[in-house]
């Protein structure tokens, strides 16, 4: 299923779907931005790089708005990032 830009583009007086989730994907050759893909809750971001998985990136956007504290690593949010992790792979399979 593919999602559509068509109610955000019309007007109809009413208000577009509000989303819960955002998935990013940059999959372009360039030598200074690394291929990449993630996903955005209301809470919390995922990120990984698509030639380099080990390197991947957890925030929580509530306490950390500025994402200056990367998660990933650490053991306490390794329930978080496993759940993030097949929450972006579940997105990119509706897309």
């Amino acid at each position: 299923m593919k999602s559509s830009l068509l109610p955000f583009a019309l007007t109809t007086g009413g208000s577009p779907p509000v989303r819960d989730q955002f998935v990013s994907e940059h999959w372009f050759d360039n030598d200074r931005i690394p291929k990449s893909e993630g996903v955005r809750t209301n809470q919390w971001k995922y990120f990984r790089y698509v030639d380099h998985p080990e390197h991947e990136e957890l925030y929580d956007l509530e306490h950390d708005p500025q994402e200056m504290s990367n998660l990933a690593g650490e053991s306490a949010y390794g329930e978080r990032l496993q759940e993030m992790r097949e929450l972006l792979e579940s997105s990119m399979e509706r897309l």
